[in-house]
């Protein structure tokens, strides 16, 4: 079991916004029954962080327009091609960061 719902307010209350978004996203699956929880849906080697990040709608877009060129009224603003870039770098590193990775780097591996 990867981990488990506890009891608290706060915990279910986070849960209760991602747990949905996550398992649409099919990162995760739900197993009921009284040693329940979240389970991951597909191997470490292959969930990476913008994956995650992106199903709970967190933005790695650093545009202000999200991409729709009216930052502003309606005309691209001068810094908009710059902050595509800086958008795209950041989506391409976490794309390339798995959760294997990561915990293996807290392991020291």
């Amino acid at each position: 079991m990867l981990f488990r719902k506890d009891n608290s307010l706060a915990h279910r209350t986070t849960w209760l916004r991602s747990d949905f978004k996550l398992r649409n996203a099919n990162l995760v699956k739900s197993v009921r029954g009284p040693g329940g929880g979240y389970l991951l849906n597909a191997s470490i080697k292959d969930i990476n962080l913008a994956q995650i990040i992106e199903a709970v709608d967190e933005n790695i877009d650093l545009r202000r327009c999200k991409g729709l060129i009216n930052c502003n009224a309606g005309i691209q603003c001068i810094s908009h091609q710059l902050w595509c870039e800086v958008s795209g770098q950041i989506r391409e590193f976490l794309s390339n960061k798995t959760l294997e990775m990561i915990i293996n780097n807290h392991k020291g591996i």
